[in-house]
């Protein structure tokens, strides 16, 4: 059963949607460097960091 709910999440177009990224009011350059950390979701980035 769960193998199936894997193929079924790994092969569905919902995958491959992409959420849209909000603007924020933040200074970048007040900042030497900046680290984004993502989990690993069936073998990709986080939509969110794939959309960045």
């Amino acid at each position: 059963m769960i193998n199936k709910v894997v193929d079924d999440e790994q092969n569905s177009g919902s995958s491959n949607i992409l959420p849209e990224i909000k603007d924020v009011d933040i200074d970048l350059s007040k900042y030497d460097e900046i680290i984004i950390g993502t989990p690993v979701w069936w073998y990709r980035p986080a939509p969110v960091v794939r959309a960045f």
